[in-house]
């Protein structure tokens, strides 16, 4: 796109209207070939915010005041480890597994909250959340819900021991995403009908962009309700799961 393009879309007015609707970088310009001083300090901050959301521990009350019924962890000893071997995310520790299978056994819907790769979404996001999927769940007229349990250094894929531990019908976990340069604080939620041992990503439903200019946390929560109760319902989920 050349310069006077560039002063066009600029001067039209477009590009007002675009950044109303997007945090995405439109229309920054430049100061000849490099970007001006405004966008290159504002590109930077939003990279500092990645990072630190990533290697950000998040307070030890914060899961008892979220109103976990239980601490888990997986099998990532530290955040090096997390980062540096995704596996070890995916899979609780034996005697924690172990801890949860005598705990909670054979409910429709178990409630699980990971840190993920952004403590500042589950800080940002998770206090409205997990309140409001838990009185969405009800209002679907889903009364056997386990949780919230919180699980330390978890990826996606821990939902297959959470479900076996616990012979849930459907698991939701909600868990911080990857930081981008837009937000650092976007929160998804995972939902699965049965997750077991073996199950892919093309077994789960995702539902993601919750941040304060994305989805709402009370839209997310009636919508992840709604699936979950679609799914139990199905008796499926995942790529030929429909809403």
């Amino acid at each position: 796109m050349g310069q006077p393009v560039l002063e066009h879309f600029a001067q039209s007015g477009l590009a007002h209207q675009l950044k109303e609707r997007t945090v995405a970088r439109i229309g920054v310009g430049r100061a000849g070939t490099r970007p001006t001083t405004a966008s290159l300090l504002g590109f930077r901050m939003d990279h500092a915010a990645a990072c630190d959301a990533v290697r950000e521990a998040l307070d030890p009350d914060f899961p008892r005041q979220l109103g976990c019924t239980m601490e888990l962890r997986t099998q990532a000893r530290d955040r090096d480890e997390y980062l540096l071997r995704p596996a070890l995310g995916r899979l609780l520790r034996p005697e924690d597994r172990t801890w949860l299978n005598r705990s909670v056994r054979g409910c429709d819907v178990l409630v699980a909250v990971g840190d993920g790769l952004s403590s500042a979404a589950v800080k940002a996001q998770a206090p409205r959340l997990v309140p409001a999927l838990l009185q969405a769940l009800r209002d679907e007229g889903i009364s056997a819900v386990a949780g919230p349990v919180f699980v330390h250094g978890a990826r996606v894929g821990v939902m297959n021991d959470l479900g076996e531990a616990t012979q849930a019908r459907a698991v939701a976990l909600l868990v911080g995403e990857r930081p981008g340069l837009s937000t650092a604080e976007s929160l998804s939620v995972y939902m699965g009908f049965e997750p077991r041992e073996g199950k892919s990503d093309a077994d789960r439903n995702l539902l993601s962009n919750i941040h304060a200019t994305g989805i709402p946390p009370e839209e997310a929560a009636r919508t992840a309700a709604s699936w979950i109760a679609a799914m139990l319902r199905q008796g499926l989920s995942g790529v030929a799961f429909k809403p």
